[in-house]
C-alpha cells in the first residue's frame, strides 16, 4: 500500500466536496490504524524442490572477431520536465495562505520536510498556522496529524498551533493524558498539562506519591512538588529519618530551603537529634550548613543551640571572622561578643590597632565605644606615649 497516495486521495476527496472534513479525519484515523496493523514480518518462502542433477553442457563454439562495429547513434536530449512535487507544494502553500518565501524560508522547509501532504492534512484538521514559522514549529516539535487526532480522541480539542507545539515540547502524549485520567485527573486543561510537563510530573511520579499516602494532591500540589525538587525518594528518606507526618506544605518548605535527607543526617551526627521542621527551615533560611557547625565546634563553640547558630549567621559571624578576631588579640570571645562586634561593623584590624594603642588591656565594650566615637587608634597610641592616661 502506498500510504502517501492514500493520503492524497483522501485530501482530494475533501477538496472536491465528496466527503466532509470529519469523514476525512475518520479515514485518516483508519489509515493510521492500518499502518500499525500491517507492520508484519515477510511471509516465509515455500520450500523449493531440490535442484535436478545438472547435465553436461555442449562445447562452446569459437568466437569470431568483428573488426568493424557500426557507430551508436547519439541519444537525443530529453525534454525538460517540471517537478510535480514543487508545483504541488506551491499549491499547498497557497492553500495555507503563504505565497511569498525567502531563500532562507525554502532552506528551512527542506530541512524540516514541509510537504504538501503534511500541510493539507493539518489544514483538513481545522488547524491554520498563521505563518511559515508556525508550520516549522509544528515540524520541529514533531507535531503530526496522527498526534493531533490522538489528542482529540482523548477530548483535548480546540488546540491552537502554539498549544500543540507546547504540548509536544513538554512530552505530553495521548498516553500521558490517559494515564493521568486513570489516576483521577479528569478535567485537565491545556495549561495544566503544560505545567505538569514543564515540572517533570509523570503518571509514575503521581502513583509513587500516592503509594506514600498522598492521595488528595491537586495539579497545583504536583507542580509545587516538582518545582522544589521533591521526589518520592526524598519523602521515603525523610520518613526513614523519623519525619513520618510530612504535609505537602512541609515538603515544599524543606525543598525551598535546600534541606535534604543528607543535611538532616549530618546535623544529627553533630548532636542535633531533635530538630523540628521549623528548626530545619530556619537553618536552611540562614544558610547554616553542617560544615559551618563543625568549624565553629573546632574553634571551641561546643554547646551551641539552633538559636545560637541562627544568631551567628544572621550577624555574619563566620568561622573566619572568629579566627581573625582571636588573632587580633581577643582570645576567648563569647558568641555574644562576636555578635556585638559584627553587628557594629568592627573589623579585626580595628581591634588589633586599639589593643596595640592601649597596651592590650581593653574590653569588647571599650572597643565598640571607641568605634562609635570614631577614635583613631594611632592618636590613642601617640597620647599614651606622651604620658596621657586614657580613661
Amino acid at each position: 500500500m502506498d500510504i502517501s497516495k492514500e493520503r492524497v486521495m483522501i485530501l482530494n476527496m475533501i477538496a472536491e466536496g465528496r466527503i466532509t472534513a470529519e469523514e476525512g479525519e475518520q479515514l485518516f484515523r483508519a489509515l493510521d490504524d492500518s499502518i500499525s496493523k500491517d507492520a508484519l514480518s515477510d511471509e516465509e518462502l515455500p520450500d523449493l524442490p531440490p535442484d535436478p542433477v545438472a547435465t553436461p553442457l555442449p562445447p562452446v563454439p569459437p568466437v569470431h572477431i568483428v573488426h568493424h562495429v557500426a557507430p551508436v547513434p547519439p541519444i537525443p536530449p530529453m525534454p525538460p520536465q517540471h517537478r510535480q512535487g514543487s508545483s504541488s507544494l506551491a499549491a499547498a502553500l497557497r492553500e495555507a495562505g503563504i505565497d511569498r518565501l525567502t531563500l532562507s524560508d525554502v532552506q528551512e522547509m527542506q530541512i524540516h520536510n514541509i510537504t504538501p501532504e503534511f500541510i493539507r492534512e493539518i489544514l483538513s484538521l481545522g488547524i491554520h498556522p498563521a505563518n511559515l514559522s508556525e508550520w516549522l514549529d509544528l515540524r520541529i516539535q514533531n507535531v503530526t496529524p496522527h498526534y493531533v487526532r490522538e489528542l482529540r480522541e482523548m477530548g483535548i480539542k480546540d488546540l491552537s498551533t502554539e498549544d500543540l507545539v507546547e504540548l509536544s515540547n513538554h512530552n505530553i502524549s495521548a498516553r500521558f493524558v490517559a494515564e493521568m485520567r486513570n489516576l483521577g485527573f479528569q478535567d485537565m486543561s491545556t495549561d495544566d498539562l503544560i505545567e505538569l510537563g514543564n515540572h517533570g510530573i509523570s503518571p509514575k511520579f503521581v502513583a509513587e506519591m500516592r503509594d506514600l499516602g498522598f492521595h488528595d494532591m491537586s495539579i497545583d500540589d504536583l507542580v509545587e512538588l516538582g518545582d522544589h525538587g521533591i521526589s518520592p525518594k526524598f519523602v521515603a528518606e525523610m520518613r526513614d529519618l523519623g519525619f513520618e507526618d510530612l504535609s505537602i506544605d512541609d515538603l515544599v518548605e524543606l525543598g525551598d530551603h535546600g534541606i535534604s535527607p543528607k543535611f538532616v543526617a549530618e546535623m544529627r551526627n553533630l548532636g542535633f537529634k531533635d530538630m523540628s521542621i521549623d528548626d530545619l527551615v530556619e537553618l536552611g533560611n540562614h544558610d547554616i550548613s553542617p560544615k559551618f557547625v563543625a568549624e565553629m565546634r573546632n574553634l571551641g563553640f561546643e554547646d551551641m543551640s539552633i538559636d545560637d547558630l541562627v544568631e551567628l549567621s544572621n550577624h555574619d559571624v563566620t568561622p573566619r571572622f572568629v579566627r581573625e578576631i582571636r588573632e587580633a588579640g581577643l582570645e576567648n570571645p563569647s558568641t555574644d561578643d562576636l555578635i556585638e562586634l559584627s553587628n557594629n561593623d568592627i573589623a579585626p584590624r580595628f581591634v588589633r590597632e586599639v589593643r596595640q594603642a592601649l597596651g592590650g588591656q581593653v574590653s569588647v565594650e571599650q572597643i565598640i565605644e571607641y568605634h562609635h566615637q570614631d577614635i583613631d587608634p594611632q592618636l590613642l597610641q601617640e597620647l599614651r606615649a606622651g604620658g596621657v592616661v586614657i580613661e
